[in-house]
């Protein structure tokens, strides 16, 4: 919409005032310039980005045969650590009766 206005603008400005579109583009010429060399720039950016990532390192498994792989180390058995571990059920507080005399005794009788 906006660009639609501005060229509406363009071509009233070239009908009614022919001498004033070339320097406007004139005036302009140094600004696009400038735009396209800071679109150049962030393009170059975003290749050499891309580049990078094609060419990341991947990870991949040592060879069986490796002196890095110590002797026996798949046959340990791990403890699962406190995120993997279960969690552990809490106890229920007993009731102990330490009078073993009725009177004291705060429970309901049937």
């Amino acid at each position: 919409m906006a660009m639609g206005g501005l060229g509406l603008i363009a071509l009233a400005a070239a009908m009614f005032w022919p001498g004033i579109v070339p320097g406007i583009i004139y005036g302009c010429e140094p600004g696009l310039v400038v735009v396209a060399g800071l679109l150049s720039a962030q393009w170059l950016i975003h290749q050499r980005y891309r580049r990078q990532v094609v060419f990341l390192p991947g990870f991949t498994r040592l060879k069986t045969g490796s002196s890095i792989i110590r002797a026996g180390a798949s046959a340990r058995i791990l403890e699962p650590t406190t995120v993997d571990a279960p969690a552990k059920p809490r106890k229920q507080p007993h009731c102990v009766k330490t009078n073993p005399d009725k009177k004291n005794d705060n429970r309901q009788q049937p």
